[in-house]
Formats: C-alpha cells, structure tokens, sequence
C-alpha cells in the first residue's frame, strides 16, 4: 500500500468517525454530508409507510395488483417470475460454491460464470421493475431517495443546518439537483468501498486492539445505538479481521495480511482445508494443476500436492480416480 492510499484510508477513516463527509457543488459551494445511523434510518422509513399508505389512498396500484394486470396482458407471466426466482437462487448457489472451492482454476472459472448469470438477473430485474413504474412502491421510493438528499446535506460541518428545504424540494433545478445526488452517492461509494481496507489498516488496528472486548463500548465514545452505519460496520470488520489475524492457527503471508479481500478468501480457504483434513490424518493433496498448488499454498495453511506433478512422475499426462485418491491419503475408497 502507498503512501497515497495511505492518506486516503486515513481521511476516510477521519469522516467516520466525525460521521460526516465534506464535499464541493461544480460551483465550488461546500456542504456536508452526513452519515446515517439506524435511528435516522428509521425515521425515513416511517416517512415511506406514510408515503406509500397516501399513494394508495390516492389511486395508484401496490405492486402486487399491477402484477396481476400484467399477468392478464401477459407482460409478466408466472413462468417470468418463476425464471427470475431460479436466476436468483443460482447466483446465490455459485457465490456459495466460490466459498468452498479451495482450487484456484476451479474459483477463476466459478467467477467467471457468476458474472455471466449476475448480468442475466440483472436484465430480468430490470425489466420488471421498468413494468413497475406506475406503482405505489415505485412513487414512494422516488420520494425516499429525495428525502435521503434534503435530510443527509448540510451547510455546516456540524450537521445544524440544511443545504435543502426540506418542505419543498420541488424548487430546485433538475439538474442541480441530479448533481447533489451524484455527489451524495459518489461519497458513500468511497467509504463503502474502502471500509474493509480501513478496519484492516494497521493505524486503525493498533488503536483498535487497545479497547480489547470489554472496551469496545467506548471505542466512539457513546451507545451503540447512537452509532451510524459506517462506525458500526467499521468496528465489526475490525473484531472480524482482528480474530483472523490472532486466532489462525498460522499466520498468514503478509501481502495477504494487508489485503482484506485476500485475507477473507485466506481465511475461508484455511477453514475449508482444517475440514478436509479432519478425518485424513493430517495428509491431504490439492487436485489441480501446479499452478494451481502453489497459489493455494499462497492463500491457505494447506499441505498441498500437484496433480499434475504426480502424474509427471509416473510418466503419466494424467491421474485416475483412485490414484488421486490414494495421493491424498485415503485408503480405503468406495466407488460411488
């Protein structure tokens, strides 16, 4: 890690802790943002209840009967729904097999695969939510995300004063006001996409392992209950990276002890190969390629064998069933 990313992570880690976020209209105007707590969170969603009862007092369709509307126009069938269903679960499936597979060629093609069918669920989304347009949900969550921007900016870094009326945010340009949603949502990417690199840094690790988890109460100085979303998960993945670096039986290799997205498929990897191992007497081969071994030997505590290898010194281009079988120290094998 530079010393710029560096920087960054630690101005990151400044504004969750303040709980707020400076940024600049085009027009080099500053304002704030501020970050939401679950109390906040829930005011707004008893602002959508209330929405969304006089959308339907008013006329218009819950979603639920426009479906129904739909399904007679044959716009949105049962077998629609049905494939969207089915997308959805093999997605969650593949996710789930990324998890298990220790083989890195195995992972890469899972991957690969993920992304295709993750782009087809997104399309069948789509187009049913452009089917939904005209719905009670619909109209509520357009005026949710307005009141996100009118209750989040603020002029001051304190959060006292609005940058918005809330009471009547039909006044403003259009384009203005696309702009501040932008700015809005491009800094909650930046935090939300850094977070884990921040409860991962070792400026923030090293404060944090001096509360240990009695102390952790007072990390930010106040409940829980108080604490927005970004300091909440901020001192969970901190516990969560923390346990991994302390508890692993080895310690992992230090460019994956730096990165939290290797550290966590290290982590995951170490879990998975202790499993196989349990019942193997402490032998246990990899089947892959030897690519494949050494990568894995990067990302796990695992003793690994090359397929590949093995088979290179008996001459061979290739393995059976049983022989890899015998490789990783299982005796006795049962055809299936």
């Amino acid at each position: 890690m530079n010393g710029l990313e560096q920087s960054l992570l630690r101005v990151l880690y400044c504004e969750i802790v303040e709980g707020i976020t400076p940024i600049q209209t085009r027009k080099g105007e500053p304002l704030f943002v501020k970050h939401l707590s679950l109390v906040d969170q829930g005011k707004i969603d008893r602002d959508y209840l209330s929405i969304f009862e006089d959308a339907v007092k008013n006329g218009l369709p819950t979603q639920e009967q426009h479906l129904l509307e739909l399904k007679v126009q044959n716009l949105w069938t049962d077998e629609d729904e049905k494939q969207l269903i089915v997308a959805s679960d093999y997605v969650e499936s593949l996710k789930k097999s990324i998890d298990k597979t220790l083989i890195p060629s195995q992972k890469s093609e899972v991957k690969k695969i993920l992304e295709t069918e993750k782009e087809k669920l997104f399309l069948l989304k789509f187009r049913k939510q452009s089917l939904l347009e005209s719905t009670a949900e619909s109209y509520t969550e357009r005026q949710i995300n307005l009141r996100y921007i009118t209750t989040s900016l603020f002029k001051d870094e304190k959060g006292q004063y609005l940058f918005l009326d809330i009471n009547d945010p039909d006044s403003l340009e259009a384009s203005f006001l696309d702009e501040l949603v932008n700015l809005h949502n491009e800094s909650h990417k930046k935090i939300s996409s850094n977070l884990q690199k921040v409860a991962l840094a070792s400026f923030f690790q090293n404060t944090f392992s001096l509360c240990g988890e009695e102390g952790l109460y007072g990390f930010f100085g106040r409940p829980f209950s108080s604490l927005t979303f970004y300091q909440t998960e901020l001192l969970n993945y901190g516990r969560y990276f923390r346990s991994i670096l302390i508890n692993s039986k080895t310690p992992p290799p230090p460019h994956v002890a730096k990165d939290p997205e290797l550290l966590i498929e290290w982590h995951t990897n170490s879990k998975n190969v202790e499993t196989l191992l349990a019942n193997k007497e402490g032998n246990v081969g990899i089947v892959g390629t030897q690519e494949d071994a050494s990568l894995i030997a990067q990302t796990s505590n695992a003793p690994t064998i090359s397929v590949e290898s093995e088979a290179q010194k008996s001459g061979k281009t290739s393995m059976g069933r049983d022989e890899i079988m015998r490789m990783m120290g299982v005796t006795e094998y049962k055809k299936g």
